[in-house]
């Protein structure tokens, strides 16, 4: 993944902030059997992917910073095939994450 984040200068420790980024994902799918009955899936397929999020700094001092932020991540659907089937899927991600910066 290729990702730009943009801070939001807002003259206070808060600190919001916008990004995204693409690339690509590589996915697998393993599977033997569906219901009961014997499907062979094993393969990979790498796809383009792209991120978004968005969130919220506090700066504690000059050298760190807490922050909360959300982010969704997505791909386009990957295809397996075993010769007689093809299985598509989307695959999307929400995540909530804390974190601390520490500048050095």
């Amino acid at each position: 993944m290729t990702n730009g984040w943009f801070d939001f200068n807002t003259g206070s420790k808060w600190v919001p902030f916008i990004g995204g980024g693409v690339g690509s994902a590589n996915m697998d799918l393993d599977i033997t059997s569906v219901g009961g009955t014997a499907r062979v899936f094993n393969q990979s397929d790498t796809v383009l992917a792209v991120q978004l999020g968005t969130g919220i700094g506090y700066r504690v001092n000059a050298k760190s910073t807490l922050s909360l932020s959300y982010r969704v991540f997505g791909t386009m659907a990957p295809k397996f095939g075993n010769g007689t089937e093809t299985i598509e899927y989307d695959y999307m991600n929400h995540s909530i994450m804390a974190g601390v910066a520490i500048k050095f």
